[in-house]
């Protein structure tokens, strides 16, 4: 017993060290691979429980967190300053064409936009919980992303419950796709955003109604349907997004519920109501965004809308099932976006297509999934967009893996292991730090801003910014000056300035201007861009365009200003890597370089 006692642990070894002496070596690797399995055990227990969603909901609430320290940004302190001047829920959001006249004159948007430019977005319901915290605690920021991270954590839940009684209880099924979708990275940035709140509460509503509705149907029990119909009503009133809700709606009837196909469209017949009246209510009004290359008119223009969003189709599908790049998408130009997102959709056919085959729950989540991006081609594709729709694809994704893994075929078991790479490796490791995407652009607005001098100043020009939406964003942060902010450039390019007499300055982009997504984000569309001979008259400042590229892009244009470039108070900022500096302008006669934007640090 003494010699027992005295003998290393089974688990370890007896090395010689140099000088010949034992030396003891424990086997702690072990150890610590029987609690991690043993850790990994019980997770995966909890996961496929019928207590998954608490415990969903509780880590997308943890993992929202760290959001609390973002404060304001951007748009946000757009809201406070229109509550501040007696703005309601109701035209929170609503441009009249009064005033986005003077702000076109004044810079707020650039000299580049449509003259038809209007915006008008009917989300009184998300406004309405803005317009309560800028009155309840204006000065605490951080309690209006504890709603968002709250909001978030209510939707993880619903998400994964919908998900089990989706799945008739497969709570292996159920659990990977509700852990996907909580750890997704591409929903942190409407998490942290307080102003992309209205995505997170529509999506919430939308599968709320949907959850309610199936219950309702199989239980038999009228206050869940109509509880339903309620919930989808507050989902479109929170955002358009909220129509999402009617595509897996339409899914279920036609997918999963069983009785005659007149029975169960029947049954979706009041929301099918809800949609016609929120479209009634919508063209009536005149809502949405007209003039715009980031948003389209799907009232207006359905033939354009439906077109484009096709489009768009696989950089919307490819974000979902293989990885978030619809972002990416906007710094290319929409054709290249488009071809590489389908070149890279094209290999995950064969391991997305067999469960279509072979599974009701692979059928419904899929269609749900493309209906839902219906709704979203009214806008180019975003990331943060996703929420709704990414319900239905990591349901199909979900389907893939759990097949994918058990397949004979060798493409398809690997094709699964790669695709777990950025849902259950990557995902959750960006979710945090995308709750502060934008962060970086803020920090440029508030660059732009900062250099702007406090006195003596009657006039800004900015020769080039990296993003078109700086100055909208600048004049928000500088309480809604009437100093002229104009931008002459936006985007990435090499540009060369020229000066041909004392008050001209012209500008050469061999791209062209608009050539990209985010370099027309309020502005027009490629095909309605100003063209030669066009002119352009806003506040000190005329604009002609002079020469344009093959496709019609302004690529040559001639600034004119009432005095000499260098009058006083004329105050001109050129981009210098990631902030603006002061810029001094060429002398008569002779060109110059100007320093490229840098795209470092932009994160989306």
């Amino acid at each position: 017993m003494r010699d027992a006692a005295r003998s290393p642990l089974a688990s370890d070894t007896i090395s010689a060290q140099p000088d010949g002496r034992p030396q003891l070596q424990m086997r702690s690797g072990t150890a610590l691979s029987t609690a991690t399995a043993s850790i990994i055990e019980h997770a995966t227990s909890l996961l496929h429980s019928t207590r998954a969603p608490v415990w969903l909901g509780l880590l997308a609430l943890l993992m929202s967190l760290p959001s609390l320290g973002l404060g304001l940004q951007l748009d946000d302190r757009t809201y406070m300053r229109l509550f501040a001047t007696g703005r309601s829920p109701l035209d929170l959001l609503h441009e009249s064409a009064t005033s986005i006249v003077r702000e076109k004159a004044i810079g707020v948007f650039a000299w580049w936009s449509a003259e038809q430019f209007t915006v008008y977005f009917l989300r009184p319901g998300a406004a309405l919980t803005h317009w309560l915290e800028f009155r309840l605690w204006p000065d605490a920021p951080w309690l209006m992303h504890l709603t968002s991270c709250c909001l978030y954590a209510l939707l993880v839940a619903v998400a994964a419950a919908l998900y089990r009684e989706l799945t008739a209880g497969d709570g292996k099924l159920a659990g990977l796709a509700a852990l996907m979708f909580t750890v997704d990275e591409a929903h942190a940035q409407s998490v942290g955003w307080i102003a992309s709140r209205h995505v997170v509460l529509a999506s919430l509503l939308a599968l709320l109604a949907v959850y309610l509705h199936v219950r309702g149907r199989r239980q038999r029990r009228t206050t869940l349907v109509a509880a339903s119909v309620l919930a989808h009503a507050l989902a479109v009133s929170s955002a358009e997004f909220g129509l999402c809700a009617l595509a897996y709606l339409l899914a279920y009837a036609c997918v999963l519920e069983p009785g005659t196909l007149r029975t169960r469209l029947w049954s979706v017949s009041p929301h099918l109501l809800i949609g016609g009246l929120w479209l009634l209510v919508y063209g009536t009004l005149g809502c949405g965004v007209h003039g715009a290359s980031w948003y389209r008119d799907p009232l207006g223009a359905p033939g354009y809308t439906l077109r484009e969003g096709l489009f768009d189709l696989p950089l919307w599908l490819l974000s979902q099932l293989g990885g978030d790049v619809a972002n990416l998408g906007l710094a290319l130009q929409q054709s290249t976006a488009r071809l590489l997102a389908l070149g890279l959709l094209i290999p995950l056919a064969p391991l997305l297509l067999p469960p279509l085959a072979a599974s009701r729950p692979a059928r419904f989540f899929a269609t749900g999934m493309l209906l839902s991006c219906a709704f979203l081609f009214s806008t180019v594709p975003q990331d943060r967009l996703l929420l709704a729709a990414s319900f239905g694809g990591f349901g199909w994704l979900a389907c893939v893996l759990t097949t994918g893994s058990t397949s004979a075929s060798a493409y398809v078991r690997s094709g699964a292991a790669v695709l777990r790479l950025p849902h259950l490796t990557v995902a959750p490791l960006m979710f945090i730090p995308m709750l502060g995407g934008l962060s970086a652009i803020d920090a440029s607005v508030q660059a732009l801003a900062a250099a702007i001098p406090a006195q003596g100043t009657s006039q800004v020009i900015a020769v080039n910014l990296p993003l078109e939406l700086l100055t909208n964003s600048a004049w928000s942060l500088r309480n809604g000056s009437d100093i002229p902010l104009h931008q002459l450039y936006a985007g990435f390019a090499a540009m060369k300035a020229s000066r041909p007499d004392a008050r001209t300055l012209e500008l050469t982009v061999d791209d062209g201007w608009g050539t990209r997504p985010l370099e027309r984000m309020f502005t027009a569309e490629a095909e309605h861009m100003p063209r030669v001979g066009e002119t352009r008259t806003v506040v000190g400042m005329r604009v002609s365009v002079v020469a344009t590229t093959q496709d019609g892009l302004p690529q040559r244009v001639r600034f004119e200003f009432p005095d000499a470039l260098e009058a006083s108070g004329r105050v001109w900022l050129v981009w210098n890597g990631r902030r603006p500096s002061v810029w001094k302008p060429p002398a008569i006669g002779t060109q110059i370089e100007v320093p490229t934007a840098s795209r470092a640090g932009l994160v989306f």
